[in-house]
């Protein structure tokens, strides 16, 4: 097991010496903080992993017993098995499907391995085997899990009911869990179990371990361990269908006055200072921009605020662009500005709440709504083709908005040369 630890690159190391941090893990010389204070007295106060060398790393992981060693071997396999999966997708981009990416984007975070690692090397814990990578790699299930948990007498947390969906949303797993050991608080307004509930219960934690290979809840009513893991699969599948630079929406027609005197600019060149966005809006209007800017990759977005939502209203009507609707029927426009540099640029500018409709339909919208008829149709003939489908849609999206950005070009185009006497 030494061999595994002293064969391992020093990224590695730095990563399980993060978890042993997080999960307070201590070994014949204490945690992570003890064992410097001990054997590196010249740079103690420097506690960062990936600051020291590869050898005081090895020293700190070898004082642990050889059940903690077997662990830390488990996360080198799995770590390494990462980066081999990494280098995999950066030779072949073109086999990394959605669901994989969204996998590879969410343990890049820097909190996923800090508060999210399970800690398998707790008793009672089983390791159960995936089979071969490369099986694993092309698949595509997806499993959304929710735990609820108890505080017990002995200051630890418990699991007491486990809940389990998969992408159709179809339950395949809901147990309560019996935590053997005596319970301090059920948190009953939070999990919705009280002692009651459990009477009877025989299913343990390694039970459930054996077993696994609609709207959030109301403000103030307790968790529902199943809701809340169907809620996680529609964030993912959300995030699959709308992809993974932009926002997913979230209609609410109950928009405060404050959100309604407020104009959304995204898709933003990064490399435009967003001072420049005020050029967008006449003199008249007090309009601030907000620098809090959210960035996601190439681009970024923020918030134009004005006096109040009529003041709002005005200026996006004044904006000489074409309006279409965002997926959640949201008035928007492609807007194209000059900055300062000389450089021209293109984002978008939309309002906060969906365009009001007349008889049930909104005009803008009759186009879009007519190819989504169809497309029900032609799904309805051809059930296997639905990936198909999404790619048609998103094709049709991307040719909608090509569609409103020439338009766009041609009007200005054809105001430069009235300008300019052509």
């Amino acid at each position: 097991m030494d061999k595994a630890i002293s064969n391992a690159d020093k990224e590695v190391l730095a990563e399980i010496v993060r978890l042993t941090q997080k999960q307070g893990l201590r070994g014949r010389e204490g945690g992570w903080k003890d064992f410097l204070h001990s054997n590196d007295r010249v740079s103690c106060a420097v506690y960062d992993p990936t600051r020291k060398s590869k050898d005081v790393l090895v020293a700190f992981l070898q004082t642990f017993e050889e059940k903690e060693q077997k662990f830390f071997q488990k996360m080198i396999k799995r770590l390494a098995e990462y980066k081999a999966f990494e280098k995999f997708i950066t030779d072949f981009p073109d086999q990394e499907s959605p669901q994989q990416r969204l996998v590879r984007l969410t343990k890049e975070h820097p909190h996923y391995p800090r508060c999210y690692s399970f800690p398998s090397f707790d008793e009672e814990w089983i390791i159960m085997r995936l089979g071969k990578v490369s099986k694993v790699m092309k698949s595509k299930t997806m499993i959304s899990i929710d735990c609820e948990m108890v505080l017990c007498e002995d200051g630890t947390q418990a699991v007491v009911q486990v809940c389990a969906v998969d992408e159709n949303l179809e339950v395949r797993f809901d147990k309560l869990v019996n935590p053997n050991k005596a319970v301090a608080d059920y948190r009953t307004d939070i999990t919705g179990i009280c002692a009651k509930d459990l009477e009877g219960v025989t299913c343990s934690l390694a039970d459930v371990q054996s077993v696994l290979g609609f709207a959030l809840r109301a403000e103030g009513e307790p968790h529902n361990c199943l809701n809340d893991a169907k809620a996680t699969m529609r964030l993912v599948l959300a995030k699959l269908e709308h992809g993974f630079d932009d926002p997913i929406s979230v209609v609410d027609n109950n928009v405060s006055d404050s959100d309604l005197a407020k104009l959304l600019l995204h898709k933003i060149p990064v490399d435009v200072p967003y001072q420049d966005l005020l050029k967008l809006f006449p003199e008249n209007y007090n309009v601030d921009i907000k620098n809090d800017l959210k960035v996601r990759g190439l681009s970024y977005s923020t918030f134009a605020v004005f006096k109040d939502a009529r003041e709002a209203d005005e200026a996006f009507k004044g904006i000489e662009a074409i309006e279409n609707r965002d997926s959640s029927g949201r008035p928007q426009k492609v807007v194209f500005l000059e900055i300062s540099t000389g450089k021209s640029i293109s984002f978008y500018i939309r309002k906060m709440k969906p365009a009001a409709q007349l008889n049930g339909c909104d005009p803008l919208n009759k186009r879009m709504t007519q190819d989504k008829t169809n497309d029900s149709k032609r799904q309805r003939t051809c059930l296997h083709h639905c990936e198909h489908d999404k790619e048609i849609e998103k094709l049709k999206q991307a040719l909608r908005q090509r569609e409103d950005e020439i338009s766009e070009l041609r009007k200005i185009a054809s105001a430069l040369a009235r300008k300019n006497g052509f």
